[in-house]
């Protein structure tokens, strides 16, 4: 036989030389990763030539590994166990097997050895299971399921009962033990506690070899679940610990047993297809509980895995049978739909797809009081980005279901969860629900809906009146807002109801949003303003160092835009002593608030931002009556433009009024554009040249819009009337 060449890490390595495949075995056992990873991809490289002679393999890389399985570090262990994997691989894929020799042992003693060998490797994936280091469970997980793969079934009769005794022994967690392991979190929590004992420790915490033993029973039963699916402990021991497993503390035991649950379901629906039974309709039945409450996770991982589970299940289902489980996933599924995560959120839409074809809307009418249901109790989730997915699940349902006589009925509970969501704690909560809420009303609220009888209109509109009087007290309330997307989605809201309202409708016309929009637009001025504690005199930014100069704050009276801003963010007065939030880790902990604007992380409304959110509601409502009531505006708008921008959050005002100009130049009549132009533009070049990116560009931008609107003779006589 012609020794072949290949080139390892740079190396000319031929056929027959052991030693040099003991050098690549020894780079297994390294203390580091990398040159453990290293050492694992030459071997693959070896192997990938197909042409080590057995008795290399015999001779020296069983043995080899071999040591290493009986190292004390784990370590060499867990690369044993991955080097076992590629092995394993290697042979079964290979047509040929591993070449022969005729050096030192007979063809009939090297198959021996092999096989003596082979017959220990679901031993060892099993003893890799039950070590105490992650890595190395995780690796004996991989083996048992590359095992598997290659040999069918009889893995499992090998290595089930383990696996199996390992799941229940890690269940019988002695309860003391985790007592103990919680003492010293119980110490530093000693006044006032809500909670004891093991309530304290992260829902992280291990619990011995559950999630790896789980983790192994998935992988055998991916590779072999449709041989084995129809054995005793399958189907009763091993089921029942998998929904045990899916109410676990532990996060990550839990988006296992979904995956565990999974590989059942596709190993029944296979041996369906083969047997002619009908497993799958049994198992789904067992389990769809399970995975409900999965969809409703408040870990997205978890969630995920439950999508998985649940596309699995109903994919596999006959259109029939699936039938039976729409009440209890089809409502969670659409949530899903919404859900933050875009992992969930994307494979939740292309599961719809794929379950409901272009039946999604018709199936949901039919039990579109159980979908209600669900969505309020979801608007009470401890998770804020579930009650956001629920603001917009309702606002979707009243707005797509085909018969709008099936929401009627319902609109009172999806408004009353809408209003309780509209005074969250958490902003994106308010942002939805505030969304959510004025589409709801408008298609509803006045009671003419394509569809509905004049008496059903009726009901209809009694429905929304209900809530109208809270629900625009809190559209105007959020006009002020902390957050400008709040702000601004409360502002189109408003204007959207005065379009679909009568003008003089006492609360929702358009006379009545202009008169709000009136009172909170001069606002401004009560702002306080900064500029002798940020001028451009200033030296130093604590007020105790300040000249005791009459005339300071004139002095200082120039600092603007960008420069002020910078002035103000590097005082160390504003962030020295304040409370540090680690990212992310409120997100889970917001909860519904009790009113408007008594949310638990917000601060004190700012008079700017009144004026801001006037001046958003200025640009919507131009849309309304041809711009007629943004027009009687105009005057408080040139206040604002020409007001003293002594504070560090000017510029954004600034940017919010040029780009609602933008807005308002465009849907109101040539000729009252005109009117007003020489007014604005002394403000407009101004802000030009203010210093702040955004407010310029905004600026140059709305002055852009006015040229094109008016014309350029138009702009040039406003210019000159404007230095006049």
């Amino acid at each position: 036989m012609c020794p072949s060449r290949l080139v390892v890490e740079g190396e000319v390595f031929e056929d027959g030389q052991s030693q040099k495949v003991d050098e690549i075995l020894d780079g297994l056992s390294d203390d580091r990763h990398l040159h453990r990873e290293r050492a694992l991809l030459n071997f693959k490289a070896v192997l990938a030539q197909r042409n080590l002679s057995k008795q290399v393999v015999v001779l020296s890389i069983i043995p080899k590994i071999e040591a290493l399985l009986n190292n004390n570090e784990w370590q060499p262990r867990c690369g044993a166990v991955f080097t076992i994997c590629a092995l394993e691989r290697y042979m079964s894929n290979s047509n040929e097997g591993v070449l022969a020799d005729d050096d030192e042992l007979s063809d009939a003693e090297l198959n021996a050895e092999l096989e003596k060998f082979q017959n220990k490797l679901v031993q060892y994936g099993v003893e890799a299971v039950g070590r105490p280091e992650l890595r190395e469970r995780q690796a004996g997980a991989q083996l048992l399921g590359e095992l598997a793969a290659n040999r069918g079934g009889a893995v499992w009769m090998e290595c089930g009962g383990a696996l199996l005794e390992s799941i229940e022994a890690s269940f019988a967690l002695d309860e003391s033990q985790r007592v103990v392991e919680s003492a010293s979190v119980v110490e530093q929590h000693q006044g006032g506690m809500a909670k004891t004992g093991t309530q304290l420790l992260h829902d992280t915490e291990g619990w011995r070899n559950l999630e790896t033993s789980l983790s192994a029973t998935r992988r055998v039963l991916e590779a072999c679940g449709s041989d084995v699916i129809q054995r005793d402990d399958i189907q009763s021991r091993l089921l029942s610990l998998a929904l045990r497993a899916r109410e676990h503390t532990n996060r990550f035991v839990r988006e296992t047993s979904l995956f565990v649950l999974t590989a059942l379901i596709v190993g029944a629906h296979k041996h369906d297809e083969i047997a002619e039974t009908s497993l799958l309709f049994w198992f789904a039945e067992k389990i769809v509980s399970s995975v409900a409450v999965g969809l409703d996770d408040n870990w997205s991982q978890v969630r995920f895995s439950a999508c998985v589970c649940a596309r699995e299940m109903m994919t596999r289902l006959s259109l029939t049978d699936r039938a039976h489980f729409y009440p209890l996933l089809l409502p969670r599924l659409c949530l899903n739909r919404h859900y933050v995560a875009e992992g969930v959120r994307l494979y939740s839409q292309a599961s719809w797809k794929l379950i409901l074809d272009d039946r999604g809307r018709d199936e949901l009418q039919k039990i579109a009081p159980l979908v209600v249901d669900f969505y309020v109790s979801q608007c009470d989730a401890d998770n804020h980005a579930v009650r956001e997915a629920a603001c917009y699940a309702l606002s979707e349902l009243a707005l797509k279901l085909p018969d709008p006589v099936k929401v009627v009925p319902l609109l009172p509970k999806m408004l009353e969860a809408l209003v309780n969501c509209f005074k969250d704690e958490s902003w994106p909560v308010r942002d939805c629900a505030c969304t959510a809420s004025s589409q709801i009303i408008c298609r509803y609220g006045t009671g003419a809906v394509d569809g509905l009888s004049t008496e059903i209109g009726s009901e209809s509109q009694r429905n929304c009146e209900k809530v109208l009087p809270e629900l625009h007290s809190l559209w105007v309330a959020h006009l002020a807002d902390n957050i400008p997307s709040v702000r601004a989605n409360s502002a189109k809201s408003l204007a959207d109801i005065a379009a679909a309202f009568p003008i003089k409708h006492p609360l929702c016309g358009i006379e009545r949003v202009a008169e709000e929009c009136c009172k909170l637009m001069p606002s401004v001025e009560n702002q306080p303003r900064d500029a002798a504690r940020y001028g451009a005199g200033s030296k130093s930014s604590s007020i105790e160092n300040r000249p005791a100069n009459p005339h300071y704050a004139l002095q200082t009276d120039t600092q603007f835009g960008a420069a002020h801003k910078l002035a103000r963010d590097s005082d160390p007065a504003l962030h020295e002593n304040q409370t540090m939030y680690s990212c992310g880790s409120l997100a889970p902990k917001l909860k519904r608030g009790g009113g408007c604007m008594d949310h638990g992380f917000s601060r004190t409304t700012q008079p700017w931002e009144e004026t801001d959110g006037a001046i958003r509601l200025w640009g919507e409502i131009s849309a309304v009556e041809n711009g007629h009531y943004s027009l009687k505006l105009i005057p408080g708008v040139i206040q604002v433009a020409e007001m003293n921008t002594d504070f560090a959050h000017a510029p954004y005002l600034l940017e919010t009024l040029w780009v609602e100009m933008k807005k308002v130049a465009k849907a109101v009549p040539r000729e009252d554009v005109i009117k007003f132009l020489p007014q604005i533009i002394p403000a407009l070049q101004k802000t030009e040249k203010c210093g702040h990116p955004l407010a310029e560009a905004a600026a140059k931008s709305a002055g852009t819009a006015l040229r094109t609107c008016v014309g350029f003779s138009e702009w040039k006589n406003a210019t000159i009337a404007a230095k006049a």
